[in-house]
């Protein structure tokens, strides 16, 4: 088998184990957003992981966990673009009537429920808070 491939077959088997772990933890079957959810989850924690790594000089592991992240995005809705993003934000604050910073968790519980596992909420959030801002 090839080294990607083996690296592929890895992380399935990983992200397997974590979906079904979570399923008997839920005592049901999982359904998409949750499942999305465990892969966001994956992906974050091996982003965290590759960072610790360069700082501590091992850039051969750092690399290992941005490939498994690969692996796993393949299995991910697309996220949208910035300009996509950027309309959306604008469409929610509009059909909220969001004015004022702290109007920003009705626009953001808005933005996450209509384009659920299709938005970073880090980015909406900065966006968000940027034009209520100004």
């Amino acid at each position: 088998m090839k080294s990607r491939e083996k690296t592929t077959v890895n992380v399935l088997r990983m992200i397997l184990s974590d979906l079904h772990n979570r399923k008997i933890a839920a005592g049901e079957d999982l359904d998409k957003e949750q499942i999305v959810a465990a892969l966001r989850t994956a992906v974050k924690q091996r982003r965290e992981a590759a960072e610790q790594f360069s700082q501590g000089g091992r850039q051969d592991r750092a690399e290992a966990e941005l490939g498994e992240i690969e692996v796993i995005k393949a299995y991910l809705p697309k996220l949208l673009e910035s300009d996509e993003l950027s309309a959306a934000v604008d469409e929610a604050i509009a059909n909220t009537g969001a004015s004022l910073p702290s109007d920003m968790g009705k626009v953001m519980g808005q933005l996450m429920s209509r384009y659920q596992g299709r938005v970073d909420g880090k980015l909406a959030n900065a966006l968000v808070r940027q034009r209520l801002a100004g």
